[in-house]
């Protein structure tokens, strides 16, 4: 059974689906985590009511983004077990995912372990680089 509301923004070209993709509707917000690496800025064409900046996480393949429910979407996921995913993107659905736990591991202590002295030996060795062309001129 179809929902009519004057507030709604996209249909589908069936009859049967009404779809709301409208700020109005949309409480729950994108929030900034330690992992970000950027922030992804809204489309020119839309305003700050319709898409807001999105801090995420890339790297060059794929993008992680943390959302925060209001409490009483908490309840409704609570209650209901779902999570609704939109995308605006018009004719496909690009390949996403919907986790409910954090999407990023830890790596093992030898890998940090390795991974630091790693970074501090290449820091020294630019250190030294530099410290030899100060003395060279």
């Amino acid at each position: 059974m179809p929902i009519f509301l004057r507030e709604a923004v996209y249909y589908y070209d069936t009859p049967l689906y009404f779809c709301i993709a409208n700020a109005k509707y949309r409480k729950m917000k994108p929030i900034d985590f330690p992992q970000s690496t950027k922030v992804l800025q809204k489309p020119s064409e839309m305003t700050d009511k319709e898409c807001s900046p999105l801090p995420v996480w890339s790297d060059g393949r794929q993008c992680v983004s943390c959302w925060k429910p209001t409490f009483i979407e908490r309840l409704k996921i609570l209650f209901t077990g779902k999570v609704w995913l939109g995308v605006v993107s018009g004719t496909t659905q690009p390949p996403v995912f919907v986790s409910g736990e954090l999407p990023f591991v830890k790596p093992p202590i030898k890998a940090r372990f390795c991974a630091f002295v790693s970074n501090l030996t290449d820091n020294i060795a630019n250190a030294v680089k530099r410290a030899l062309r100060g003395l060279k001129s």
